[in-house]
This record gives structure tokens, C-alpha cells and sequence, in this order.
């Protein structure tokens, strides 16, 4: 697939699954999105409020420093290597976006990153109908 932006597809089946990328931060980020229960939610709540601290769900490690949070991939053999710094605000607007677009149940979902910039958007199937 050639792209003038880095992108990350997630379809659904079940639940959203990682499918294909050409960059290698959006899959560390996707991480966090496919935690299950009630992790993002708690996340969530924890970087609204101010305080620096540390989270670990079933794939990742999430370190707030400030304005900054880390996310690390917890099943790679290095990963300070897969680790990606995003700003506490851009994550915060990222959790909105998703949990939006998840209640439109779209049939995949697209990250794209074209700079720093990091964009989340529904893709539905056209459903052919026949008479």
C-alpha cells in the first residue's frame, strides 16, 4: 500500500485486531487501545488529573512524566526499543476519538500520522444489496 502518511488498519472481528502497518509507533500506540476491561478508562481518568505515576495493562507499560506519557510494549525483548512519547493532551484527545468511533462500530479503523499530527477514523464497508 502506498501512503504519503503512515498509517496503522485495525479491523473488527470480535473485537478490533491490528492488521497492517508501514510505521512502527502507531502499533505501540494501538497497544494501549486493546487493553481490555477497564483499563483506557482508568488511564484516562489518571491523565486528567495532574499527577506523574505509572500504569501496566496486559500488553503495555504507561509512564505519565508531566505532560509526557510513555507507552511501552510489555511482550518484546527491548522495550525501551518500541517505546513511543506522546503528549499527555494529544493522548487524552486520541481515547475521546476512539471511543467515539467504536460506537459507530465501524468495520475497521485507520491511524494515520503524517508528522506529529495523529488521526483515527472509521472505515465502513459498502454492503451490496440485492433485490
Amino acid at each position: 500500500m502506498q501512503n504519503d502518511f503512515l498509517f496503522l488498519k485495525v479491523k473488527k472481528k470480535g473485537d478490533y485486531f491490528y492488521t497492517e502497518s508501514n510505521d512502527d509507533y502507531l502499533p505501540t500506540l494501538f497497544d494501549i487501545f486493546e487493553e481490555k476491561g477497564s483499563f483506557l478508562k482508568r488511564l484516562k481518568e489518571e491523565l486528567l488529573k495532574t499527577l506523574s505515576r505509572g500504569y501496566t495493562g496486559n500488553r503495555t507499560s504507561v509512564d505519565v512524566e508531566g505532560e509526557k506519557v510513555i507507552i511501552s510494549p510489555l511482550f518484546v525483548d527491548d522495550p525501551d526499543e518500541f517505546a513511543i512519547t506522546i503528549d499527555r493532551v494529544k493522548l487524552l484527545n486520541l481515547i475521546d476519538r476512539w471511543q467515539e468511533i467504536i460506537k459507530l462500530n465501524p468495520d475497521e479503523i485507520l491511524f494515520k500520522r503524517i508528522g506529529s499530527c495523529i488521526k483515527i477514523e472509521p472505515i465502513f464497508k459498502e454492503v451490496n444489496e440485492t433485490v
